[in-house]
């Protein structure tokens, strides 16, 4: 008897618990990785795979805690990240926020899609060397471009392929 008492009362203290719980209303969050803008602005699938690893590297650049951060008293912070490809021009404000970008690459990979869409259309011509440039500045895309050039015996021809 003692033990149908007690779990009576357990049972009762529970439900008085569970009915006090009030819904709790939240409010709607946007989470934003920090230079996410620049990422969505200037990856597609048409952006060769070296430029993406490096406007991965440049968007994940710590500047607050690098060496080169000086509390917040300059207005623009000047980064160049070079690879055996080419270079990147990077300026970010106060808060590590990439507010200009300038890439050139030579010698890159050209995406599949693109490469075998350029082959189709210059039957007998081969690939002899590619650039990819662009510019970022304001949040928006102002350059993004394939130099391509082809070759065909001793001609030589150069494609220049607007990707904006």
């Amino acid at each position: 008897m003692k033990t149908v008492v007690l779990s009576l009362i357990a049972l009762f203290s529970f439900s008085i618990l569970i009915a006090q719980d009030k819904p709790v209303e939240l409010e709607d969050v946007e989470v934003r990785a920090k230079n996410s803008h620049y990422i969505s602005s200037m990856q597609d699938e048409y952006t060769p795979n070296h430029a993406v690893k490096m406007q991965n590297r440049a968007a994940t650049y710590d500047l607050i805690h690098s060496e080169l951060y000086r509390g917040g008293t300059k207005s623009e912070y000047f980064i160049e990240f070079k690879s055996d490809k080419g270079s990147m021009y990077t300026t970010y404000d106060k808060t590590g926020e990439i507010t200009k970008s300038r890439e050139n690459y030579r010698d890159i990979a050209l995406p599949v899609e693109v490469r075998d869409e350029i082959l189709k259309d210059n039957i007998g011509w081969e690939l002899k060397g590619t650039e990819y440039a662009t510019l970022y500045k304001d949040e928006a895309v102002y350059k993004k471009v394939y130099k391509i050039t082809l070759k065909k015996g001793k001609d030589r021809k150069i494609m220049i392929i607007d990707l904006r």
